[in-house]
């Protein structure tokens, strides 16, 4: 298990890493602010993010991988330019938190995309996970598989 309980902030054009055989908990507050900074975590089970997470950066990613549960109960934001949140779940994805990609100047200075797949069976579809949605989902390209 990894548990992130303090802030975490960075501006270096890195990204951070969290992977664990069995849950990732983040319960405080990411910030990442250099340009194509990211944050990838994996967790064998279930993901919860109920900390805010921000990147501000250019190319920004925020990809979230778990293989049981993702629950997202804290904002997830990424600001700018070529912005990507890649939310995926083996099983569900349940979203209580905004989620925003928006990049501004959209459409003539690029664009920011959410991605959110929730698929229990395998087949690559809603038909085998559940996204349970009950708040805010902003971006400028949206899909939901």
């Amino acid at each position: 298990d990894i548990v992130v309980s303090d802030i975490i902030n960075w501006s270096a054009s890195t990204t951070l890493f969290l992977t664990a055989g069995n849950d990732v908990t983040i319960s405080s507050a990411i910030n990442a602010t250099g340009a194509g900074s990211g944050l990838v975590v994996v967790a064998g089970h279930d993901a919860t993010a109920s900390g805010p997470i921000t990147d501000s950066s250019t190319n920004a990613l925020l990809r979230f991988t778990a293989g049981h549960t993702l629950t997202v109960s804290g904002a997830m934001t990424a600001s700018e330019v070529g912005a990507l949140i890649d939310l995926n779940a083996g099983g569900d994805i349940i979203q209580s938190a905004p989620v925003i990609a928006s990049a501004p100047g959209f459409p003539g200075a690029g664009s920011a995309s959410v991605i959110m797949r929730a698929d229990r069976d395998g087949t690559g579809g809603l038909a085998g996970g559940t996204l349970v949605h009950t708040a805010q989902i902003t971006a400028n390209n949206l899909s939901i598989f």
